[in-house]
């Protein structure tokens, strides 16, 4: 309640009681009071009283019981920093080179792998030998070298990978089968391109083969070496696919590293 409502009934029930004081009528000079009537100079007193009594006891109490309840800050607030999930990814193994990139450049380096990649120089035809070099790439344990092949002549590009071993090398062949669409069972002829097989050396299934088209507009051939754990891609304009792959039955690799 209002403290000054809580007044205003104090100084009413005093008002009240003063005028039941007069109810017995008196007069000062001129100035005279008249008797009130019994029955109402009580309920007036009671009346007066019961205010009054009201009233302080409202006032007394006005700062005791009544505790406001503190409201909640519409402000920030400051909490304890709690533990959260790492948002840092976790970590990829070393990538080998994308079948759809341009092949490096590089000249050869003493970089781990060159012993490696010396070796796999020595399976690839002589023919196109002069025309490789070691490749840079990121080794691992599952990718030990890689020579790149830049011909004069188809295919514009050539690249040989060496594994640490055939499943290995299995593994990611098929990452590069899973990424495409093949609609043939081989890869003899442009009309047969996004096609997948095998392939034989002197009878015996020696690798499986794939053929399609890449994100730079050329055609892929890409093949392996089961014996050897070697990849190899070769690229050609669309328009050279049948001279890719006349050059793929003399592109290697070998298993005698002097043919």
């Amino acid at each position: 309640m209002p403290t000054s409502i809580k007044v205003l009934l104090l100084v009413f029930g005093g008002v009240l009681l003063l005028a039941a004081l007069l109810g017995s009528g008196f007069s000062i000079r001129e100035i005279s009071f008249p008797p009130m009537n019994p029955l109402l100079r009580t309920v007036t007193v009671l009346l007066g009283a019961g205010l009054m009594v009201t009233s302080v006891v409202l006032l007394a109490t006005e700062g005791g019981t009544e505790n406001p309840v503190a409201e909640p800050s519409s402000g920030p607030t400051a909490t304890a920093p709690g533990p959260s999930p790492s948002t840092t990814p976790p970590p990829e193994p070393n990538p080998v080179p994308d079948p759809d990139s341009p092949p490096s450049d590089a000249p050869p380096t003493d970089e781990p792998g060159s012993d490696e990649a010396e070796a796999l120089m020595r399976h690839i035809p002589k023919s196109i030998r002069s025309d490789c070099v070691p490749g840079t790439a990121s080794y691992t344990e599952a990718l030990t070298a890689y020579v790149d092949c830049r011909p004069d002549r188809v295919p514009s590009s050539a690249s040989y990978f060496q594994f640490a071993d055939a499943p290995s090398m299995d593994g990611w062949f098929q990452a590069v089968v899973d990424d495409h669409t093949f609609t043939g069972d081989s890869c003899d002829s442009y009309s047969d391109l996004n096609g997948q097989g095998s392939y034989s050396v002197d009878g015996t299934t020696t690798g499986k083969v794939v053929c399609f088209a890449g994100r730079d507009g050329r055609v892929h051939l890409m093949w392996t070496h089961e014996p050897l754990a070697v990849i190899v891609e070769a690229v050609a304009d669309p328009a050279d696919y049948d001279q890719l792959i006349r050059w793929w039955s003399v592109a290697g690799p070998n298993n005698s590293t002097e043919a």
